[in-house]
């Protein structure tokens, strides 16, 4: 699928793709963003549905092994990371669960890491608000984001960065949505 949406990283890597007809390779595009961008599940669960590590870590490990090998390793993170963030809280209600949190700290990549905080802010979807609410919704938000990145900041740094991360990017939308809400309060 990833070879069929992105080039190579390197123009010097043969793209076997190119060879073939211009209305295929659009349909295999087509395709495989319409797989990667639905995909939430995470791989490799046990019997309960609960993450299990290993097996989880394996099937990464694969991926990127082949991915590696076809030049778009980047991606490939990226959309790890995007998959990562729909997992959800482990039995003793911790998000993300420490599987996803230890994948993460071993693999290091930025593109993990980005891709995770582009999925966990895609997750949200639309939201609707009244006219004058202000940036109430995002601040219960930093909240949340800050709270579990304390909570991994000793065991899982680079999770409890990322998730930093995400509590930064909502309050500084909070802030935008109490200025335009006090802007559309001026204007009435």
């Amino acid at each position: 699928m990833i070879k069929s949406l992105y080039k190579p990283k390197n123009k010097n890597v043969e793209n076997v793709e190119e060879e073939l007809p211009i209305e295929l390779r659009k349909q295999r595009a087509q395709h495989a963003w319409e797989l990667l961008h639905t995909w939430k599940t995470i791989p490799r669960n046990d019997e309960s549905g609960k993450i299990n590590y290993y097996k989880l870590k394996d099937w990464v490990e694969k991926a990127r092994e082949l991915c590696r090998y076809i030049d778009r390793l980047e991606v490939c993170d990226s959309h790890i990371g995007q998959v990562f963030a729909y997992s959800l809280p482990d039995e003793d209600g911790n998000w993300p669960p420490e599987a996803i949190c230890k994948i993460v700290e071993e693999i290091g990549s930025k593109e993990l890491g980005e891709g995770f905080i582009t999925g966990t802010l895609n997750k949200r979807g639309v939201v609707t608000k009244s006219l004058f609410e202000g940036g109430d919704q995002e601040r219960k938000l930093v909240g949340m984001y800050n709270k579990y990145s304390q909570e991994l900041a000793i065991k899982f740094p680079r999770m409890s960065a990322i998730l930093k991360k995400i509590a930064e990017y909502y309050e500084n939308q909070a802030e935008r949505e109490d200025k335009e809400a006090e802007k559309r309060d001026l204007e009435w």
